[in-house]
């Protein structure tokens, strides 16, 4: 637990840090990863041994584009949302280069963890949209982002914009994944647009893929899906327990039964609430996020 908090551990699962012999941190990267990967991941991590703490020192005394990369992504990693946006905005004035995108993610990131108002998202989002040269992608992902942060903070009648430039975007394309993206957009416009919720739970499956209830690795991204719109509940209960029952134990089977938590609180079961962020907390007992689950739902079953 100690390392936890002192290597900022956080839901990010797996987790590599690279420190000195007095533990102090020189780089960090999160997630599965082939060996290929992994060993690019190391490699570059030993290109420049110097600490955070030395990088820091280095960077506010001469600062440089390098420095200001290597503690702005450090800060992303720790949730350390504000220095992040600081990082980059320091870097865009000495490289000339864009770095809106980053800037968005950034913002985007603090207004989900309460560290800024929705409108700081909103301002951020529109720099991108309102690019004189656009990506398409990066237009996709602002929207799919925003369309997260509006549903976490109530806020789904401020994402008009925002849905119609993820429908435009990715209109016509032939690539499965963004043929999916489309289709959640069409949910969400059938939904948050034209308050059809049959209409947006029939597109949000196809946003699934060809075939994706035969395919158990969906039934979770399914269940979230419902979960995040508070719609069809039910029946994304259903598919996150047949999920659950071929997961694998840790990281994962943890994630499944915090779904299941928030769906049973959700459907007004809270006593099943409790018992799920108990499994999960089982399945990652060091998690100060399932401590924090199983914390909420106690004190809800307590208030009964």
């Amino acid at each position: 637990m100690q390392l936890a908090k002192t290597y900022n551990v956080g839901s990010y699962y797996p987790l590599f840090v690279l420190t000195n012999a007095n533990g102090d941190v020189i780089f960090r990267w999160t997630g599965y990863t082939g060996a290929k990967r992994f060993i690019a991941s190391i490699n570059q991590a030993l290109t420049d041994l110097t600490t955070v703490k030395q990088r820091k020192d280095r960077f506010h005394a001469n600062p440089n584009t390098r420095d200001g990369l290597s503690l702005a992504s450090y800060s992303k990693g720790i949730g350390e949302f504000l220095n992040a946006i600081q990082y980059y905005q320091q870097i865009e004035k000495l490289s000339g280069r864009d770095y809106s995108m980053q800037i968005f993610e950034s913002s985007a990131n603090a207004v989900w963890g309460d560290l800024l108002p929705f409108d700081s998202a909103i301002s951020r989002a529109n720099v991108i949209l309102n690019a004189k040269v656009r990506n398409n992608r990066n237009i996709e992902k602002v929207a799919r982002l925003m369309g997260n942060i509006a549903r976490k903070l109530n806020k789904t009648d401020r994402i008009e914009k925002y849905i119609r430039a993820g429908l435009k975007v990715t209109t016509g394309s032939k690539e499965v994944k963004t043929i999916n993206a489309h289709s959640s957009f069409l949910a969400d416009s059938a939904l948050y647009l034209a308050a059809d919720t049959t209409s947006a739970i029939r597109l949000g499956k196809l946003s699934l893929g060809e075939g994706w209830s035969t395919k158990p690795g969906k039934y979770y991204s399914f269940g979230l899906w419902c979960f995040q719109r508070r719609i069809n509940l039910v029946e994304a209960e259903s598919f996150v327990r047949r999920a659950l029952a071929l997961t694998e134990p840790g990281f994962f089977r943890a994630k499944h039964h915090d779904l299941l938590a928030e769906l049973a609180f959700t459907l007004g079961r809270p006593g099943e609430a409790l018992a799920q962020a108990e499994l999960a907390l089982l399945e990652q007992p060091v998690s100060e996020f399932y401590e924090k689950q199983v914390k909420r739902f106690r004190e809800a079953v307590g208030k009964r």
